[in-house]
This record gives C-alpha cells, sequence and structure tokens, in this order.
C-alpha cells in the first residue's frame, strides 16, 4: 500500500508537470516564430514519462503521466471557441500518441546496464529517434484522420512527402534536447555519487516486471 502511494504521488507530480508545461509553455511555444519551436517543448514530457518509470519501475505509470497530461490540457476547452475545437483535440491527441509511441524507447533507456553519461547520451539518440518518429507519423495520420472527418485544417508541417525536411528536422532536434537532458542529469549524478554505480531504487532485476 505504501508503495502504491509512492508511485501515485509521483505519477501525479509529473503527470502535472507535463500538463502545466503543456498549458504554459506551450502557448509561448506556439507564439514564435521558429520553425521548431514544437520540438523544444516534447522533450520534457518524455523526461516526465522518463523519471517516472525511473522511480516507480513500472512502465504503465509512465503512460497515465501522459493521460493526466493530456487532462489538463482539456483545460482550453473553456478557452477555444465551438468552431476550432481542432487547437484542442490536436495536442490532447499528441500527449497520448507521445505516451504510446516511447514506451519502448523508455524501457531500453532503463534497461541498459552501462551508467556512463555518454552511454546514456548514445543509447538515448538510438532508441528516441525511432521513437519520436513513429509519434510524428501516427499524429499526422491523426491529423488527415481528423482532417477527412470533420474538414479541421492539418498542421503545418505534417505532409511527410512534401515537407520531409521539416518532418524529420522536427524529429532530430527533438531526440537531441532530449539526449542533452539524460547526459547532463546522469554526469550530475556521476559527479555527485563518484564511487557508486548509479542503480535506480526501481532497477529492474529478473522476475521484476517493468509492467
Amino acid at each position: 500500500m505504501e508503495n502504491w502511494f509512492k508511485n501515485t504521488r509521483i505519477t501525479l507530480l509529473f503527470g502535472t508537470l507535463w500538463g502545466v508545461t503543456e498549458l504554459v509553455c506551450g502557448y509561448l511555444l506556439h507564439l514564435v516564430t521558429l520553425p521548431v519551436a514544437g520540438a523544444l517543448l516534447m522533450p520534457v514530457g518524455i523526461l516526465c514519462m522518463y523519471y517516472t518509470f525511473k522511480q516507480t519501475g513500472k512502465i504503465y505509470h509512465a503512460v497515465l503521466v501522459s493521460v493526466l497530461a493530456a487532462g489538463i490540457k482539456l483545460i482550453t476547452l473553456f478557452v477555444i471557441p465551438a468552431e476550432a475545437m481542432h487547437l484542442v483535440v490536436n495536442p490532447v491527441a499528441a500527449i497520448l500518441l507521445q505516451g504510446v509511441c516511447n514506451m519502448l524507447p523508455i524501457l531500453c533507456l532503463q534497461g541498459i546496464q552501462e551508467k556512463s553519461p555518454l552511454t546514456h547520451l548514445y543509447v538515448s539518440l538510438a532508441v528516441f529517434f525511432p521513437g519520436i518518429l513513429l509519434y510524428k507519423l501516427a499524429f499526422a495520420l491523426f491529423q488527415q484522420l481528423l482532417h477527412h472527418l470533420s474538414a479541421a485544417p492539418v498542421l503545418a508541417g505534417l505532409n511527410v512527402w512534401d515537407e520531409s525536411a521539416y518532418f524529420f528536422g522536427e524529429t532530430l532536434v527533438s531526440t537531441l534536447v532530449f539526449g542533452f537532458m539524460i547526459y547532463v542529469t546522469e554526469l550530475k549524478k556521476k559527479q555527485r555519487y563518484p564511487a557508486h554505480t548509479q542503480h535506480s531504487p526501481h532497477h529492474l532485476l529478473p522476475g521484476n516486471s517493468a509492467f
């Protein structure tokens, strides 16, 4: 029961952090004319999922973080006019898809035995680039479906064939930002505990399921 309360508290903390970041920083970043502004926000959500899994040892808690963040994002229903409902549906769907598509990369990153910061960086780049790319492809398909069903406008950069450079560029930026965050985190951890191998308190041992 104690673990349940602890895991629930961690999930609520990171889910709220992601949701509030989406509400505040998401709005501000999309006011910026920088083409890859959205790519700078995505690593925050992935990091929230990663730390939730790192602390709880259960991947479904990481996915629940995305569900909670998406629920918080629904607050925008009260300020968005009905004719622009796609401005609510799109980010909510994006957050949920991020939660699903990044499950396997998070499991891979947490499962590595070598604890050096550079190894974390290399593994992050290797597993999260395809994970984020999968998310973007899934979101592009969702956008096309939404457009077909409701004639909602398709967001810029989601036409994979016509804007492939933008599409892959955003994926690369998000991957590099997340990889850098993980590298800095592990470097600080190594500097703080130089004489110890860094194992999470919930590091997955044989017989201890991540699910």
